[in-house]
């Protein structure tokens, strides 16, 4: 009989989890927000419901052998009275999700480790600040959705009365080289670490993904060394996402990070002989993790982002000097500004990836 793999959420990152735990013959379940949400068509079964509405998730714990997440916007605590009432296990490892829960709880994890972060201050105590200053919500933000450039203290002022920003920080606004992403998976009795990959922002959501060469080997070994010590604190199996920011002085520091396979790692889809969502399911099933093997020196991935609200499709544009190319469209019934639609990832051996996915990105419309 077929193991029933539930699925906490709807969106791409839970449609690609379920086509690699589809491969490893599970059958899926999914608790979403909508009946349209993308996954939809690989399951076998579908729930709908608000994200605090215990009575329906503690039926559809019942229903599948075990659970995993695709986002932080499921409550810890109701995470681990669900796992405890019926028996069905969550994935990451509950104890992990707490620790990175929270930008709050971030910091406070990599204070423990000795990683350094940019300078952090508590909006509500009044102090002599420096602006322009960045205010991040702790918990709910994501591809730039609750940060704000602040530039004054009456501005701040008007904010504390956001509740949007009730549970907030307020970092110094660095000056940037550089933005890095790497992924951590661990498994029962090992971890794997895959190189850190450049991330290249517009409007403060990710447009580019860079991999291979054109990452420095320093850059790749201090970031590496930053992951290895969060390893050890964090007991899996799961897959969890760091960013980092290189400073224009050249100090490596850690920005945030995600307790769940993460979009600036879609490329390992073409680019590794196991990609981050094989790695998910091979991390909470298996004794052992896989190996990945690169497939090729230079991958570029290129975000198609929402410029208009409504209904949308793809033009993309060809010519013969392209590099190889895959496109993944992500089933989203509508389009609206700074959304993902989907990716493309470039791949070769040939140091074309990037002047191929610039090209695309300036004449593909929607």
């Amino acid at each position: 009989m077929k193991k029933r793999l539930g699925l906490l959420g709807g969106g791409q990152l839970a449609n690609l989890i379920a086509s690699s735990a589809v491969k490893r013959d599970f059958e899926i379940s999914a608790y979403c927000d909508s009946i349209d949400d993308p996954i939809v068509s690989l399951c076998q079964d579908i729930f709908v419901g608000e994200r605090d509405d215990k009575v329906k998730l503690k039926n559809f714990f019942k229903s599948v052998d075990l659970v995993c997440l695709e986002s932080e916007f499921f409550d810890v605590d109701l995470l681990v009275k669900l796992q405890k009432e019926t028996g069905t296990k969550v994935y990451p490892e509950l104890a992990d999700y707490k620790k990175l829960y929270t930008k709050k709880n971030q910091k406070t994890l990599m204070d423990a480790l000795g990683i350094d972060y940019a300078k952090t201050f508590d909006p509500s105590v009044e102090e002599d600040l420096q602006y322009p200053l960045v205010l991040k919500m702790s918990h709910g933000g994501y591809d730039g959705y609750g940060n704000k450039i602040v530039h004054s203290k009456e501005e701040l002022d008007g904010l504390r009365q956001d509740p949007r920003f009730s549970n907030s920080f307020l970092e110094e606004k660095l000056d940037l080289r550089n933005e890095y992403a790497c992924l951590l998976v661990k498994g029962l009795r090992d971890d794997f670490i895959f190189d850190p990959c450049l991330t290249v922002q517009q409007d403060q959501k990710c447009l580019f993904v860079e991999d291979g060469e054109r990452v420095s080997s320093l850059v790749k070994m201090e970031i590496k060394e930053r992951v290895q010590k969060i390893s050890v604190a964090l007991s899996g199996p799961g897959v969890y996402a760091f960013e980092f920011f290189e400073t224009m002085d050249g100090r490596i520091l850690f920005n945030e990070a995600a307790p769940r396979v993460h979009n600036s790692f879609h490329f390992s889809i073409e680019g590794y002989s196991h990609s981050q969502f094989d790695m998910f399911i091979n991390a909470i099933v298996d004794s052992e993790l896989y190996i990945p093997k690169r497939r090729y020196l230079n991958l570029t991935m290129l975000n198609i982002i929402g410029r208009d609200n409504g209904a949308y499709q793809l033009s993309f544009p060809y010519k013969e000097e392209l590099c190889p190319y895959k496109i993944h469209m992500y089933g989203k019934k509508e389009s609206r500004p700074g959304r993902k639609l989907g990716h493309i990832t470039f791949f070769d051996n040939q140091n074309t990836t990037s002047e191929s996915a610039h090209w695309v990105e300036k004449e593909y419309r929607l």
